[in-house]
């Protein structure tokens, strides 16, 4: 895939997340992965911010709202933990560009953060002309999240699909 300075992810076969040129040591959760996948994969296809009441319900549906509330928030503080602020090359610490952005309502990828997602890559070179359909190939390394799945998360499981 080449250098990449920020967040890569890998989700056209087994799911593989490189930060900065790194694989990234596995998240303490499995549906902090989600989670990250999901914000992720929603950001490259134009849809990036989520209401955080979908997000829970996505993640853990029927669970009565304080707990899952207390969940997401848990899990956000994870992803942060795991993802961290982008220090542009010759940044200080004042213009390091944080993950995420949240509000009481809304959660997305920082649309400065640099993100860089295969199954993005894979839908714009298939779109484009038949030349760049080799390296779609090449790109292609199974179907979407293969292996991967959120026990209890029937809404997830269906956006995966």
């Amino acid at each position: 895939m080449g250098s990449y300075p920020g967040l890569y992810l890998s989700v056209l076969g087994h799911v593989v997340v490189i930060l900065d040129d790194h694989p990234l040591a596995k998240l303490p959760t499995i549906r902090a992965q989600g989670l990250l996948i999901y914000l992720a994969v929603e950001t490259v296809l134009g849809s990036p911010e989520q209401r955080r009441d979908a997000l829970m319900e996505l993640l853990w549906p029927g669970m009565p709202p304080n707990s899952s509330r207390k969940n997401l928030r848990t899990t956000l503080y994870y992803l942060r933990q795991a993802i961290g602020d982008h220090l542009p090359d010759g940044a200080n610490e004042n213009q390091a560009i944080p993950f995420l952005l949240t509000d009481r309502q809304i959660v997305q990828i920082n649309p400065n953060y640099p993100i860089s997602v295969d199954l993005a890559q894979f839908l714009q070179l298939l779109d484009g002309p038949h030349d760049g359909w080799p390296t779609a190939i090449d790109l292609y390394q199974g179907d979407f999240l293969c292996g991967f799945h959120i026990p209890d998360a029937d809404p997830f499981e269906e956006w995966a699909e």
